[in-house]
């Protein structure tokens, strides 16, 4: 697939990290409040990618929502304001 679309690969790529990046940062924190805050951080970042027109980007930060150990968390989603969950 490299060899006959290498900016498809590229993209991909990005898409990967970018998910694993969010979903990284999500669980690096080490407290429930810390995790919800970061959470929030990273659904006002959806909402401003979704503004900026950069749907790649804004469907590797959700998908980093859908991780197994992200969703997972559900103490530190039920502590997430209800205007950012909704903000979704």
């Amino acid at each position: 697939l490299q060899h006959y679309s290498p900016n498809i690969s590229l993209l991909i790529s990005r898409f990967n990290f970018v998910a694993s990046i969010t979903a990284g940062l999500i669980l690096s924190a080490e407290s429930v409040e810390q995790r919800a805050v970061i959470y929030a951080r990273m659904i006002e970042l959806a909402v401003l990618l979704r503004e900026m027109g950069n749907f790649n980007s804004l469907m590797a930060v959700i998908g980093a929502f859908s991780n197994a150990a992200v969703k997972r968390l559900r103490t530190t989603i039920a502590r997430v304001p209800d205007k950012s969950i909704s903000a979704l």
